[in-house]
């Protein structure tokens, strides 16, 4: 008894099978390409899209992926540090700052020294002279550095900042009588603001960073 012959199948149709039977995720590499009467080369990642008669010429493409480069995590924002003010140190270790002061329609900024042995903040007689200070409004008695008690008249200033502090109505000490007399400041900052305020003195920078105050 003879066999049943089996159908031969055509070429093109063994190829699709062919492709068809590819896994899904290897084809997801391949790119297609083949040439079409007019001479014009295509190319489709879809073998379906291809039309049968161009089945035998099909050449396929593997194509390479990328990996998607990792994110480099964010870093946490840096958190601004406190104000500082630049400052001047001389060979004796004293240390000096701007201070601007107004008094009355006048605005000047001077050189103040830090000085903790005074108990109150003062201008030299030359400082008050170019705010234009005519005459003290009292008089008072302070301790200077070196432990004396001397008298001096004091005035009230509209406003004196002391780098990122501001203080208005603020009374100062007049010392010295003589405008002229050179000093290496115009005023010293004493104890009636150091101790308001919590600062940090960066000589190797020539700064101070003032850290919190009470005022």
């Amino acid at each position: 008894m003879k066999r049943p012959e089996l159908p031969i199948l055509p070429v093109s149709l063994l190829i699709l099978f062919m492709f068809l039977s590819v896994p899904v995720y290897e084809a997801r590499g391949e790119v297609y390409k083949y040439l079409d009467d007019e001479g014009q080369i295509h190319f489709t990642d879809d073998l379906t899209t291809i039309p049968e008669k161009y089945w035998d010429e099909v050449q396929t493409l593997k194509v390479s992926r990328k990996e998607p480069a990792e994110r480099t995590p964010a870093s946490a924002p840096e958190l601004p540090g406190p104000p500082s003010t630049a400052v001047d140190i001389d060979e004796f270790g004293h240390v000096y700052l701007q201070v601007e002061a107004r008094y009355r329609s006048r605005s000047e900024t001077f050189r103040f020294m830090l000085d903790t042995g005074s108990s109150m903040s003062s201008l030299t007689a030359h400082a008050a002279d170019m705010l234009g200070v005519i005459y003290a409004e009292g008089e008072t008695s302070t301790v200077v550095a070196d432990g004396r008690v001397v008298s001096n008249g004091w005035v009230t200033l509209d406003k004196m900042q002391v780098g990122p502090f501001v203080l208005e109505n603020k009374p100062v000490l007049i010392h010295g009588s003589d405008p002229r007399q050179e000093l290496p400041y115009e005023g010293l900052l004493g104890q009636d603001l150091l101790s308001k305020v919590e600062y940090r003195l960066d000589r190797e920078n020539k700064q101070i960073q003032w850290l919190k105050t009470d005022f």
